[in-house]
């Protein structure tokens, strides 16, 4: 990453840079910008270094926004470079003023799974009565909280017999020493 925005010094002249900063952090966030038709008709007219400078300027982006990157610490990424201090502290303001709208639609891309974080159940009795017969069984109610990636919590309720919690059950512990195999590997 360092060698691809080590060209940002060498192959761009300011108001260059500039506009290539503009245009990763537009991308970053997913915003348009009035330059973008143009500069998409340009994108496939520029050379294997631009491209180099522009896929690591936008992977320092989306890496300082991820890990909510101080100021230091973009500094600290950046010294390796060779980049000037001028365009070290523009790239530097410029990411600090953007990070909020860029961590923004990060978690909207994000593609975890919700997190189970509760369990309630309750017993009831299943009554089936025919002219004949009477069959009584047990019938669980299920509610299942789970935590989404957002934080909001969501429910998720369910019936079952036995059997099926049983296998739920054994499920679930399956899952947990798979988890933990994985983990301690």
């Amino acid at each position: 990453m360092t060698s691809g925005l080590a060209l940002c010094e060498d192959k761009f002249t300011d108001d260059e840079f500039n506009g290539l900063l503009q245009h990763v952090l537009a991308v970053a966030s997913q915003r348009k910008t009035p330059d973008d038709e143009q500069l998409s008709a340009k994108e496939s007219k520029f050379d294997a270094d631009s491209k180099t400078a522009f896929a690591s300027a936008l992977s320092l982006v989306l890496e300082a926004a991820r890990h909510d990157a101080t100021a230091d610490e973009l500094r600290s990424a950046l010294e390796d470079s060779s980049m000037s201090e001028d365009r070290t502290n523009l790239f530097i303001s410029l990411i600090v003023q953007n990070k909020t709208s860029i961590r923004g639609q990060l978690q909207r891309l994000n593609l975890a799974f919700p997190a189970l974080v509760g369990v309630e159940w309750r017993l009831d009795y299943y009554m089936k009565s025919d002219l004949f017969e009477q069959s009584r069984q047990p019938l669980f109610f299920v509610t299942l909280f789970t935590r989404l990636p957002d934080s909001t919590i969501a429910l998720k309720t369910f019936t079952c017999d036995f059997v099926q919690l049983e296998d739920l059950l054994a499920k679930l512990k399956d899952s947990v020493r798979q988890a933990t195999a994985r983990v301690h590997q």
